[in-house]
């Protein structure tokens, strides 16, 4: 893999370019502080202004995830700081619950460990929301939502879900992960 910009050179908040830093370092990565060229190009681009669709294609291992959870994660902390009220920045779709929990642990750790926890709200809605859950969402959607195809049709063909999820949306994000399957 070609190496990219620093992590810290990208458009992402400096506590969390030092979060991916550490973590990199942590999986023995030889060049830590910077990221791969197809993330920095992945990143780059979808901070940028005027961002087009992006498709991350390399092998397992390289880092796909932080192409497109990295900008998803800056935007929420950019539009959280800009609102003060709840709405979506992005919907993450994965093909199984699995990976939605493991995304969902992901995420919370680099909020928790850049300071930003509580700032970013991060849901999952899956078959395992519970009534008071979904009502919980309905009166403040979350900043990130993760879910499933299955439970995105019901979010948005649900008159209360769709009415209440998506009010106040400044969705930036629609991420099909592992979109082969």
């Amino acid at each position: 893999f070609k190496t990219g910009m620093a992590w810290r050179d990208l458009p992402l908040d400096p506590k969390l370019a030092r979060v991916i830093e550490e973590r990199a370092r942590r999986h023995g990565s030889p060049t830590a502080e910077s990221a791969y060229l197809h993330q920095s190009a992945a990143i780059a681009e979808l901070l940028s202004p005027s961002a087009h669709p992006v498709v991350i294609t390399t092998g397992t291992g390289s880092g796909k995830t932080e192409g497109f959870l990295l900008p998803v994660l800056q935007n929420a902390l950019d539009d959280a700081a800009r609102f003060s009220r709840s709405g979506l920045t992005a919907i993450l779709v994965y093909p199984m619950n699995a990976l939605a929990n493991d995304q969902l642990e992901r995420i919370e750790q680099y909020l928790t460990a850049s300071g930003f926890a509580g700032t970013v709200n991060v849901a999952k809605y899956d078959r395992g929301t519970t009534q008071e859950e979904r009502n919980r969402l309905r009166a403040s959607p979350p900043h990130i939502l993760l879910t499933n195809y299955m439970m995105l049709e019901y979010l948005l063909v649900r008159p209360a879900d769709r009415d209440g999820i998506f009010a106040n949306h400044r969705c930036r994000f629609l991420v099909l992960d592992e979109v082969h399957t």
